[in-house]
């Protein structure tokens, strides 16, 4: 199980540091940590800072049609809920009100029975909230869940790079 670990994290070290595009970098990243912890669908929602809102950026099923572009208001919905704690959560469709606050997600995958959101932040800065979606009812093993957050901070540092990169 390490050795699986360590090697998702090479994996993921190669595309931040990979000469692609930052949105092929994004997309492949998401799409990795889809496939090492077998859900059936990750998201990244971007934070919109002037509209206060986050918008569906990359799905780790390929490109998001226009009709699927999804955004939720910071404090609405776990995406929103999420930005503005910047604490992850895992909740489950059963659990009262999930379903009414996350019913955009289902557009994307009704089937849901899962969701994890994790924000993408560093120690300054929110820039959005990562999503997990799965079929069946699962919790995430703590080695999972500092996967996703390891995950999320190099999303983070990539963003600021881009950023950066963007003000020079």
């Amino acid at each position: 199980m390490a050795s699986e670990r360590a090697a998702f994290l090479t994996q993921m070290v190669e595309v931040l540091t990979s000469t692609v595009s930052f949105g092929e970098r994004l997309n492949n990243m998401v799409h990795l940590l889809a496939r090492n912890l077998t859900v059936d669908l990750a998201l990244y929602f971007g934070l919109d800072k002037a509209r206060e809102t986050l918008l569906l950026n990359v799905s780790s099923q390929g490109p998001v049609p226009p009709h699927l572009r999804l955004e939720f208001p910071l404090g609405q919905g776990l995406v929103g809920e999420t930005a503005r704690t910047r604490k992850f959560t895992v909740v489950h469709r059963q659990q009262p009100g999930v379903s009414a606050a996350n019913a955009p997600l289902e557009k994307l995958h009704p089937a849901y029975q899962t969701l994890a959101a994790f924000p993408v932040a560093d120690d300054n800065f929110l820039y959005g909230v990562l999503i997990l979606v799965d079929r069946t009812e699962r919790s995430l093993t703590p080695a999972e869940r500092q996967g996703v957050q390891l995950t999320c901070l190099m999303l983070a540092a990539a963003l600021r790079q881009a950023i950066v990169q963007e003000e020079a």
